[in-house]
């Protein structure tokens, strides 16, 4: 079995810093820092895309709530044709017999 715990020494030259870390931190450090900033540049690069689909979907809601609106008010529209519709026709009905010269 290989288990990469050896000791590594980092010398960052022109810094006076000297590092002694095992094998396994020196890849897997860089992966787990290379993982947080891409995936950190992707959600700031989509901002963009999700500003635009709260922006669609405030338009969809504000949409649908007017129509709601607008098919209420043809319903009651409707209901009030109708009503005149049936007094018109006895009004109709009311003038036709006044009219006639039977008396």
């Amino acid at each position: 079995m290989v288990v990469n715990r050896g000791i590594v020494v980092i010398d960052l030259w022109p810094l006076p810093i000297i590092l002694h870390i095992p094998i396994f931190l020196l890849i897997v450090i860089p992966l787990l820092v290379g993982i947080i900033l891409g995936g950190t540049g992707s959600w700031l690069s989509g901002g963009r895309y999700r500003r635009n689909i709260k922006k669609k979907v405030y338009e969809i809601e504000t949409t649908s709530l007017e129509n709601k609106r607008l098919k209420n008010k043809i319903e009651q529209l409707e209901c009030f044709d109708e009503r005149n519709a049936s007094k018109s026709t006895s009004l109709n009905h009311i003038s036709s017999v006044a009219d006639r010269k039977d008396f």
